[in-house]
């Protein structure tokens, strides 16, 4: 969505840094979740943002402050869109993490990259140099990557995986050669390493991530100078804030229809932002299991199944026949439905695994698998001639027929495929949309909610 100006740009105070990398599996979320954790200890009100399209990542956020992380993903939408969801969660430190490479975006070029949010958002860079096994060369890494540094972002260097001796000598001789500063390190921590899978790290519970990052946090309040890292983010140009998420897709007053949200450890992918704009179209959300509870939540007219690992869970998922059955009949019965990936995967009749063939939902005729490759991967635009989403799609899963509803088009070859099933009011397929880039779709998803829940028998009239 390209935000319009609304009136004169506001210029606001928001410390805030880009905790970035040279590259995937440098230590950045190890870094960031647990400089969150000694920010928290330290009394700060600090808020954590992602920058892409990860869901993961934030969950370890989330693990450590107890709140919610965001996504900030330039693809998604504009840049007065982004420095309003920056400001609109806001903490008195603000910390960011990037995604894949500093400069790594869609193809070879800089869009969607951690760069170009870093640039949008004016926001001070720690670059986390993985320097295990380096000497004078990580100073060859910093200054080619502060050779394409343009805007004069980068302004301190992390140190990953180096002993506290080998620091005290390389950090001061990188200050002097490069010109920024050193804000601290961490020793390599075999015990503390985070797992990882196909799709991204494996999840927080998983990691067992509380006591890992206990360890991590613990050696950061020996090795991090917190007082050098805060005031790069205090270095911060004021925040141009133009347009608000009310400019956008104004709240409705009043709660008008409940919709279901899978939530558990089998459904736990999906966008903050998507959430609050469900509740802005005035829906009541209310959480679930489908691998615990025994059936939809009570008064439901709406239900949401975003993505996640049912593969992982695909014997307990299976075994709550009750719940397999309450989701299908509401799918049958014309309730407003949206299945993305790992929930399109759920209403399929069967899951395999490699621990045998699980019976799911039942909604689409055949089975999900894995073909033992990737299937789609990257940023994607959709539509279904109504409504022209953006989104992003990562599976190594298919289906044996995933639909032609909607037109996709990938975004760093222009190919244009066929994908999603549309249903009886059930919207379904692997794409995970953005709502804010076109909040017309989420518009009309509440207003099917709304007819179903007043059994107006609208739904006819009403094309999901």
């Amino acid at each position: 969505m390209k935000g319009k100006a609304k009136g004169r740009a506001k210029k606001k105070k928001v410390p805030r840094i880009v905790i970035a990398a040279p590259g995937s599996g440098r230590g950045k979320t190890t870094f960031v979740s647990s400089l969150l954790a000694l920010l928290k200890k330290h009394g700060e009100d600090v808020r954590a943002f992602k920058c892409g399209p990860d869901y993961i990542d934030p969950m370890f956020h989330e693990s450590v402050l107890g709140i919610p992380s965001k996504n900030l993903d330039t693809f998604f939408c504009g840049p007065e869109l982004l420095r309003a969801s920056l400001y609109e969660d806001r903490g008195s430190i603000n910390v960011i993490e990037g995604v894949m490479g500093l400069y790594d975006g869609i193809g070879m070029t800089e869009q969607a990259s951690t760069y170009e949010l870093a640039r949008i958002l004016n926001a001070p860079i720690i670059l986390c140099v993985d320097a295990h096994g380096m000497g004078r060369s990580a100073a060859a890494v910093i200054k080619g990557f502060q050779a394409m540094d343009d805007a004069g972002l980068i302004r301190g260097v992390f140190l990953n995986r180096v002993s506290a001796g080998y620091y005290q000598k390389l950090a001061p001789w990188l200050e002097e050669t490069c010109g920024i500063p050193v804000v601290g390190f961490l020793p390599n921590m075999p015990e503390a390493v985070l797992k990882s899978r196909h799709l991204g790290l494996e999840s927080p519970e998983e990691n067992e991530a509380l006591a890992k990052l206990g360890k991590t946090a613990e050696m950061l309040e020996e090795t991090l100078d917190l007082a050098k890292l805060k005031q790069v983010a205090e270095s911060a140009e004021p925040l141009d804030v133009s347009v608000r998420f009310d400019d956008v897709l104004p709240p409705v007053s009043g709660t008008r229809a409940v919709v279901a949200v899978a939530k558990d450890e089998a459904f736990s992918f999906f966008y903050k932002d998507n959430l609050t704009a469900l509740q802005k179209c005035g829906l009541e959300l209310r959480f679930f299991s489908p691998m615990r509870d025994e059936k939809l939540p009570e008064g439901a007219s709406a239900l949401v199944l975003y993505g996640g690992y049912p593969e992982l869970y695909a014997k307990e998922l299976s075994a709550n026949a009750s719940m397999r059955e309450s989701i299908r009949t509401a799918c049958e019965g014309g309730m407003p439905v949206i299945a993305e990936c790992g929930g399109f995967m759920y209403l399929q009749e069967k899951l395999k695994t490699a621990d045998g063939t699980f019976d799911m939902v039942g909604v689409f005729p055949g089975s999900a698998e894995n073909r033992g490759k990737l299937i789609r991967f990257g940023y994607v635009r959709g539509t279904d001639g109504m409504s022209h989403l953006r989104g992003h799609e990562f599976h190594h899963f298919d289906v044996d027929e995933p639909g032609s509803a909607w037109t996709m088009t990938r975004e760093a070859t222009g190919e244009e495929y066929p994908a999603m099933h549309v249903k009886n009011g059930v919207v379904a397929g692997f794409p995970h949309f953005y709502y804010y880039s076109d909040v017309s779709f989420v518009k009309r998803f509440a207003y099917a909610a709304e007819a179903f829940s007043n059994m107006t028998c609208a739904m006819g009239r009403i094309r999901l």
